[in-house]
């Protein structure tokens, strides 16, 4: 049965194969071949054949599993969908939905499938996803929802009409594929790749040209320049950020953080500074109502019924929605007020034995209308009828009863949003904002809740929402985590600033981050950021320490001005109203336990919200973006210089230096052996601050570190031509080994800044290359070594490659020092 999913993530094998057969070069090499073994030059032809075989292999071994990790970490953050089932509602994974399946949708949630809309309440969507166009549209009645859509205001119950491949956004994705934005790192890979094809272009023509020029074979002159060029190609880059970045998934998915785009890691260790609200991070993330209030009583349960019936979450055999909304019916259930079936009205005694329905105050309870929570209007509210007599005892006390073209408007919010819209007395007035104030400087989280009788009519908006009559406080405490000091040490250790961006007040705020140790000194509000210009909050931003009482938009202009300059910028965030900054900032981080939308916009998912995960997070990257640095310099620097030789040495002397299987077998066994440098240790002075790709930094390295490569290359020549009397066979195996020793040892002295005996490899890293050293200086002297045209050098020629080596390694450790002060 098919799923209601598209992948885009799966592992398949034939496409991975066939991207490994890509490469322009290795096409053109491949014909350059074939034309070879029909020329009489089978051996030769067979051997490069056989190596290009597994240079493939081994690319697609290591692709195939690394698209593997993806796939499989996207299923540990699959969306959810909420269904109508049996009357109730239920959460079930989104990929489990099914044709005819009524779904219930709310404000965040992103439409699982092709719905048909049946009923809605000021339903509009976001469907900039299909159409490209950012204004939400309005839904009716008979509507179509399309998956991927995002619902932006509203409520709405709609039917399945089409899952996964076969629903509009399927067959897009599958037609075209995902495009997504290009990040930094990927922008360093491209300039780097624009700099090989330059230089590689004019080497290939310039050897090609040369060599035939001076009486070589055409075909033989071809394969040759071929193979340099295959040989400079970094062509392994591709597979080591691959393998690099699916190892760090693998690693921080041990940890509970889900990255859904490998590129991200890279772009999380380059974070300058991350924005963060406050809820889970410098608190638990697990708000608890602990009390409630009216002004004539400390504690009445009537502001708490009503915090009930102006309430969005899905209650069931799980309660989930909004946090706030949520802590109010996890109360009730866990006092045993009343049947957290209650809102759907009926029998509740044959739901719930503990609530007799003579008892519960919510029976008869039919909602007329209701609208989420609105981040303008810092507040929701509900419009309801009574059908019995428990209603208008929790609700109006000893009130007369609502005339039967009477509805009652619940509003609850924040303190600020619901007492300007109530009719109080001044000394009433006071005491509320005292209350609040108090409360408040204790870390409390506090919500109002105020109420009217209203005329029935067709459609209620938050106009409707003055001369309230004020209720009540509702009252939340989120405990302080106790290493949240730790964690934000650890992050600033790393270079990493963290700034809170939050909806709630500046008196909590800082009251909690007072708690946990924090740094609050510079605090700024939502209604100040509204005042101020782009420049003005530039030339603050890096200078405050926590936004308050802001909305989605001022939480996006925050990201912005701090991107200001080029700076990397983070951003955590699981509410609907984070949506906007998660898609602007360089890294977006969710939670598992998020809405849908910041789910989805997120690159990586957290499966616990906490900043000590982040800061693992972030070294991860760092080590991932060293390691990779590491292949680019040696390939730039050594790789570079010898196929630099390798060209040179060709227009010098009547014979090949060496063959062009010869070069690509060496090419071969030197990727081989960096394979493992994903694994490698990093130092942790490389740590500790961000970096960004220098493209100059490679250019120096190739410049600097070229020459002294081609210089023993060409001291090598002088010996074998010399000393050893080498030609043809002998003289190509005393390179091969030469070529292949330097250019392998290298990666210990280029892989650290500090000397290389201070610095521990990897023992990964270490075996890797000693095999396969070993495994090149073995096949001159084993029974293949006719296939590769090697012949077994003498003796003395082996202890003078040895001393080569170690003088090579020694200048290069000094040009490494040097180069690093310039």
């Amino acid at each position: 049965m098919e799923k209601n999913e598209i992948v885009l993530h799966k592992a398949k094998a034939l496409t991975i194969f066939w991207r490994q057969l890509k490469s322009p070069l290795l096409l053109i090499l491949f014909v350059a071949t074939v034309v070879s073994f029909f020329l009489a030059e089978k051996t030769s032809a067979l051997v490069i054949l056989a190596t290009l075989g597994v240079s493939v292999f081994l690319g697609f071994i290591n692709e195939f599993m690394a698209e593997k990790t993806v796939a499989d970490l996207l299923r540990r953050v699959s969306p959810l969908a909420t269904i109508i089932k049996n009357d109730k509602k239920e959460e079930i994974p989104a990929r489990d939905l099914k044709i005819n399946d009524l779904v219930w949708l709310v404000k965040g949630n992103i439409v699982p499938a092709d719905l048909k809309l049946i009923s809605q309440k000021g339903l509009e969507v976001d469907e900039a996803v299909l159409t490209g166009e950012g204004k939400p549209t309005e839904k009716k009645l008979g509507d179509s929802l399309f998956m991927g859509t995002t619902v932006v205001s509203g409520l709405a119950t709609a039917q399945v009409v089409a899952i996964g491949s076969k629903t509009k956004l399927g067959k897009i994705a599958l037609d075209a594929g995902v495009v997504k934005q290009e990040t930094d790192f990927q922008k360093g890979l491209r300039s780097f790749g624009n700099l090989l094809v330059r230089v590689i272009f004019i080497m290939t023509l310039v050897i090609f040209v040369v060599n035939a020029f001076l009486g070589h074979s055409p075909i033989n002159s071809l394969l040759f320049a071929l193979a340099i060029a295959v040989g400079i190609t970094p062509e392994l880059l591709p597979l080591i950020v691959t393998v690099s970045l699916s190892y760090g998934a693998r690693q921080l998915a041990k940890k509970e953080v889900v990255v859904k785009q490998l590129v991200a890691i890279e772009d999380l260790g380059n974070m300058e500074v991350l924005c963060t609200d406050k809820t889970g991070t410098l608190t638990e993330g697990k708000i608890a109502l602990t009390d409630y209030f009216s002004l004539k009583k400390e504690q009445d349960e009537r502001v708490l019924k009503l915090g009930l019936i102006c309430n969005g979450a899905v209650v069931g055999h799980r309660i989930f929605g909004d946090a706030i909304d949520t802590a109010i019916w996890e109360y009730a259930k866990k006092n045993n007020i009343f049947s957290c079936h209650s809102r759907a009205g009926g029998n509740l005694s044959k739901i719930d034995p503990r609530v007799k329905p003579e008892d519960d105050m919510l029976a008869g309870v039919v909602k007329i209308q209701e609208e989420p929570f609105d981040f303008e209007h810092r507040a929701m509210f509900t419009a309801v009828e009574d059908s019995g007599p428990n209603f208008a005892k929790a609700t109006l006390g000893r009130q007369a009863r609502m005339t039967g073209n009477q509805i009652l408007f619940i509003y609850k919010g924040s303190f600020e949003a619901v007492v300007k819209v109530c009719k109080l007395k001044e000394e009433e007035k006071k005491y509320w904002e005292k209350r609040y104030l108090e409360f408040s400087g204790q870390g409390k989280r506090v919500v109002a809740v105020a109420e009217k009788k209203i005329d029935s009519k067709s459609n209620y908006s938050f106009s409707d929402a003055n001369n309230l009559t004020f209720l009540g406080f509702l009252i939340f405490n989120d405990v302080c985590k106790k290493q949240a000091r730790e964690a934000i040490e650890r992050l600033k250790k790393l270079g990493v600033q963290v700034k809170i961006v939050t909806g709630d007040n500046e008196i909590v705020t800082k009251q909690v981050c007072q708690q946990v140790d924090v740094p609050c000194e510079k605090v700024i509000l939502g209604d100040d950021l509204a005042k101020m210009d782009d420049a003005k909050l530039r030339s603050l931003v890096w200078k405050i320490d926590a936004f308050c009482k802001t909305t989605p938009e001022q939480k996006l202009r925050v990201i912005s001005a701090l991107q200001f300059g080029g700076h990397s910028v983070g951003f955590l965030g699981d509410g609907v109203n984070d949506a906007p900054a998660l898609h602007a900032a360089d890294v977006g981080v969710s939670v598992n336990s998020g809405v849908d939308v910041a789910k989805d916009t997120a690159s990586i998912v957290l499966l616990r919200k906490s900043l000590d995960v982040i800061a693992e997070a972030v070294k991860d990257g760092r080590k991932i973006f060293n390691n990779t640095m590491k292949y680019i310099l040696m390939d730039a620097s050594s790789n570079f210089g010898n196929m630099f030789s390798a060209a040179g040495a060709s227009f010098l002397l009547p014979f090949l230096p060496m063959t062009p299987a010869q070069i690509l077998l060496n090419n071969a066994l030197y990727d081989a052996s960096q394979i493992s440098i994903p694994t490698d240790n990093v130092d942790s002075q490389d740590l500790i601050r961000p970096k960004k790709w220098d493209i100059n930094l490679i250019k120096r390295y190739m410049m600097f570190f070229g020459p002294i490569s081609s210089m023993y290359d060409f001291a090598t020549f002088g010996v074998m031509l010399y000393f050893f009397h080498a030609r043809g066979a002998l003289f190509q195996t005393g390179w091969f080994l030469e070529s292949l020793l330097t250019q392998i040892l290298v990666v210990f002295i280029i892989r650290t800044k500090k000397s290389f005996w201070q610095s521990r490899p990897s023992w990964q890293l270490v075996l890797g290359c000693f095999l396969v050293v070993g495994l090149g200086f073995f096949l001159p002297f084993s029974p293949v070594a006719h296939i590769f045209g090697f012949l077994a050098p003498p003796p003395a020629f082996l202890i003078f490659i040895a001393g080569l080596t170690m003088t090579y390694l020694m200048i290069v450790e000094w040009g490494k020092k040097f180069l690093n002060k310039v």
